[in-house]
């Protein structure tokens, strides 16, 4: 299209093409319009009539026609196709409707039926998956990534859409993250569960601290009030900064995240916490403090008198101790949380905690205790499942390919045997996830769109996407339309 550089420009040229000239412009406009929408919007329709076309009903204060393109399902289907999301959609019936109620005399009979039609956009909308509008800028498609986020009706998914999307720009090393970002940021502030705000506004820090705005990501994470979810932002920060090779940094945010950790009054929560400042510290290279401090979480992980709750807190002390090359300490602490874990009453904790000490054992190298454990879970599929896809991610890293892509097998296996589709879904992720680290990027592509498949979806199938971008086009298309 043609547009003016500057909208005085636009101004003027206005002022010169003024009357009846000016009118049998627009004119000829509406006909061009109408040719369209009788043909119910072609896919060669011109951009402008999906787009421009409706600024210049809402500037002339033509309300009968802006009533007609905010209803027009068939337009408004077109506009989805074009560019991703239902955002300039939704906008146009919003303004339509409020054109309608600041009249003097509201047409109700148009008022009902925009909010009729707005409701059907929203609802259309609601069960967009969170992380597909990031699949979608990690491929490249920043227009239609920001359409779909903030078609989004829900303002907690839709920060957290916004937030995975400034993520994947920042990792690819797009200038627009930033923009994204504080986007993200207006808009989580709106959200009234305090939970909710932190958690979204935890995924915004981090985005901010992978494109090097630490100290912006930072000053978010101190925000939060609840220890808990300020140390667990600013451990994702800290991690955050150490994968783009910040390291100092990551050190001195882990730091912080320890002393905000340690005022946590829950002993499970505390240990927890304690356990991924180390993890996080071992990834900014400094080992022996890392070491240091999981050491103070396995001491507070033994007073914790619920059993279910002290095997997982051990299970992370463990792969804390793993990340920081102490892979013997590593073990005995694995070793310490099977004995609490098979005493462990209830069968799905069992379960659970197990699958979990499998794969501290595969971190910490000890790969065929692991598996002997996770054969063992033998009452739960889909804790055996995910314990599985968590050895074969342990085996490929340690250049073990081949044992890893065999054990990758068994839990794909064992996934399809899982009658709820949300822990099959869940389970299938983790072994694309394996395959994704062995380099096998047509199997991960086949396991991840059987996910999609089944219409299931979580964060954890963008690490395929590096491997197999042409075919996560195809993976996102297939899970739009679901």
């Amino acid at each position: 299209m043609y547009l003016l550089a500057h909208e005085e420009l636009q101004a003027a040229a206005t002022g010169y093409f003024h009357g009846r000239r000016l009118d049998s412009y627009r004119e000829r406009l509406h006909a061009w319009a109408d040719d369209y929408r009788v043909r119910r919007w072609p896919a060669e329709t011109p951009e402008y009539l999906l787009a421009g076309y409706f600024r210049l009903l809402e500037d002339t204060g033509d309300l009968t026609r802006m009533i007609e393109c905010a209803l027009d399902g068939a337009r408004h289907n077109r506009m989805l196709s074009l560019t991703g999301g239902d955002a300039a959609a939704l906008d146009e019936t919003r303004t339509a409707l409020d054109r309608v109620a600041a009249r003097d005399t509201p047409d109700l009979a148009s008022a009902l039926a925009l909010a009729c039609h707005r409701d059907h956009l929203a609802d259309r909308n609601a069960n967009i998956p969170v992380s597909l509008p990031a699949v979608w800028a990690t491929l490249g498609q920043l227009p239609r990534a920001q359409a779909l986020a903030s078609s989004i009706t829900n303002p907690y998914s839709q920060a957290n859409a916004l937030a995975g999307v400034a993520t994947a720009l920042a990792r690819a090393g797009y200038q627009r993250h930033a923009d994204v970002a504080a986007t993200a940021e207006q808009i989580a502030f709106t959200i009234t569960n305090p939970d909710q705000q932190a958690r979204t506004l935890g995924g915004i820090a981090e985005a901010l601290a992978q494109a090097g705005h630490h100290e912006h990501a930072t000053d978010i994470a101190h925000s939060i009030t609840n220890p808990d979810q300020q140390a667990r932002t600013l451990i994702g920060v800290a991690t955050a900064l150490a994968r783009v090779g910040c390291q100092q940094d990551a050190a001195e945010i882990a730091a912080s995240a320890e002393q905000v950790a340690r005022s946590i009054t829950n002993p499970a929560t505390r240990a927890n916490a304690l356990a991924d400042v180390a993890t996080a510290l071992a990834r900014a290279g400094h080992q022996q403090e890392a070491a240091e401090v999981a050491g103070s979480a396995e001491h507070i992980a033994r007073t914790i008198t619920n059993s279910y709750s002290r095997a997982i807190a051990l299970v992370d002390v463990a792969t804390a101790l793993a990340r920081a090359g102490h892979h013997q300490d590593a073990a005995e602490v694995a070793a310490s949380a099977e004995r609490i874990a098979r005493s462990i009453a209830d069968a799905t904790e069992r379960a659970d905690a197990l699958g979990g000490i499998a794969v501290a054992l595969a971190e910490a190298g000890d790969h065929e205790q692991a598996a002997d454990v996770a054969r063992t879970i033998d009452d739960d599929p889909y804790s055996q499942g995910m314990a599985l896809a968590g050895i074969a991610t342990a085996l490929a890293r340690a250049g073990r390919q081949q044992e890893a892509a065999e054990v990758a097998d068994s839990a794909e296996r064992i996934a399809h045997s899982i009658t709820d589709p949300d822990q099959q879904s869940r389970t299938l992720v983790g072994v694309a996830t394996a395959l994704a680290q062995t380099g096998d990027a047509n199997s991960a592509w086949r396991v991840a769109a059987a996910t999609c498949a089944a219409g299931q979806w979580t964060t954890a199938v963008r690490p395929v996407l590096l491997l197999a971008p042409s075919a996560f086009t195809t993976l996102a298309r297939m899970l739009e339309e679901q």
